[in-house]
């Protein structure tokens, strides 16, 4: 499997167009799958590039636990649904 820095060479500007909703997102779901979200409820956050790859894919960060728990740590029990 490539490196993801290899992943994004070539045309297109990669880095850019996939590259950046990939960092947001990724960023995005370790606040939520770390129950940051849950320690401060009141935290508001901003999302660049759109929220990145988060929003279409809300309904597979919601089943990621249910169908992968040796994925998930099982002492962090998120208190919502991540969509909520």
């Amino acid at each position: 499997m490539p490196q993801l820095a290899d992943a994004l060479k070539g045309n297109g500007w990669l880095t850019n167009t996939v590259g950046n909703p990939l960092a947001t997102t990724i960023a995005l779901q370790h606040l939520i799958f770390e129950g940051t979200l849950d320690k401060f409820p009141k935290l508001k956050l901003i999302g660049a590039h759109g929220g990145g790859f988060l929003p279409s894919y809300a309904a597979r960060s919601d089943h990621a636990c249910f169908v992968s728990p040796a994925g998930c740590d099982p002492n962090i029990k998120l208190k919502k649904q991540p969509t909520e």
